[in-house]
């Protein structure tokens, strides 16, 4: 009985330590690299890459918000404008939070889809729809494991973006985990054997 107390305590820290619950989650997408659908009048100080400078300031002036076009986004075909952030590698992904321009405009993003992609697959999609966008900002709940992250207008309109968090863990466990995992299987499979024998 110990022995199986003991196993069953491996067993557990292990799944713990490996990644696979949400505590101790990161803000992943800083890590990526971040594009858009265009940019507005040509202007290079709304970059995409200002929605993972990890600063959530919604004002335009201070140069940390993206700005597209609008009509102009083609890359699914339907010319609606579109952010994304391709991550460094897979992750858990617990929530994702949508930090919005704040100085104005604040109506053009209230209608929109978050969408996570696993391998250019659909894992997750969240859909924000209300009378005005999110002030500042409204997190997603998604639980599912994706490499992509992308925002998306359901109409024609300008996106602009402040910040898009990104919170999870990774997806690949780390070498000591596998360890530990081998070693919480052996422990079981030699506990079960004892009893069979004994």
């Amino acid at each position: 009985m110990k022995k199986q107390i003991l196993v069953f305590s491996i067993f557990s820290a292990m799944l713990a330590s490996g990644g696979m619950a949400q505590a101790g989650a990161s803000n992943v997408a800083v890590l990526g690299t971040a594009s858009q659908s265009s940019y507005y009048s040509g202007s290079h100080n709304f970059v995409a890459a200002n929605a993972i400078d990890g600063n959530t300031d919604g004002a335009s002036y201070n140069n940390s918000i993206t700005h597209t076009m609008s009509g102009m986004g083609y890359l699914v075909g339907n010319g609606l404008e579109w952010w994304s952030d391709k991550l460094d590698q897979a992750y858990n992904v617990g929530n994702i939070v949508i930090w919005n321009r704040t100085d104005c405009c604040t109506g053009r993003l209230k209608n929109f889809t978050v969408s996570l992609f696993n391998q250019g697959a659909l894992a997750w999609s969240g859909v924000y729809s209300a009378a005005d966008g999110p002030l500042p900002s409204v997190s997603f709940a998604v639980g599912a494991i994706g490499d992509q992250v992308m925002v998306q207008l359901n109409q024609q309109n300008y996106l602009s973006l402040a910040e898009v968090q990104v919170f999870g863990t990774s997806a690949v466990p780390e070498p000591e985990t596998y360890a530990m995992l081998l070693t919480g299987l052996g422990l079981m499979g030699f506990t079960l054997g004892r009893r069979k024998t004994s």
